[in-house]
């Protein structure tokens, strides 16, 4: 499982951000409060804690500022 990622910041939208680690770029799924709380485009040694979901045939990554608000995700997903 991949529980966090560190990288470059390349994009960030209310609802996605893509980071590039690595040379590998990953987009995560975020929400307004983890949006707001981002650095510029462009920072270096940007850190989101995440969740990936996988669900009829897709894979989502999704992108967390706090642990607070990983577990809170987790507990929403866990609903039937």
């Amino acid at each position: 499982m991949i529980v966090q990622l560190t990288g470059t910041l390349v994009e960030a939208l209310p609802t996605y951000a893509v980071l590039d680690v690595g040379g590998v770029g990953f987009e995560l799924g975020i929400s307004g409060i983890t949006a707001a709380g981002l650095p510029p485009v462009g920072a270096p040694s940007v850190t989101l804690l995440t969740r990936m979901v996988v669900r009829d045939g897709a894979m989502e990554l999704f992108g967390f500022g706090s642990r607070e608000e990983r577990a809170l995700f987790d507990r929403l997903v866990a609903i039937t």
